[in-house]
């Protein structure tokens, strides 16, 4: 009988809280200010900042040189 009234509170709980409850590991992860991308670059932050800015600023200026393209096929106003 002392079976029984083991399941019985175990599927109370189950209904209760949704999930069954289950041990919780601790973690402890070692990551740092720098760590958050998948290459490391501690000793060349500045070739890092122009490579950045390089690629950022090319997917930026598409656009803009794309729409003067246009316009300068086109024919229009624009030099």
């Amino acid at each position: 009988m002392p079976f029984l009234h083991r399941v019985g509170f175990s599927s109370v709980r189950l209904a209760r809280n949704g999930r069954v409850s289950m041990q919780r590991r601790l973690a402890h992860d070692e990551r740092s200010m720098y760590d958050a991308f998948p290459f490391t670059y501690h000793n060349r932050r500045k070739a890092f900042a122009v490579k950045y800015v390089v690629f950022v600023g090319t997917g930026f200026s598409i656009p803009f040189i794309a729409s003067w393209y246009q316009i300068r096929k086109s024919g229009g106003t624009a030099a």
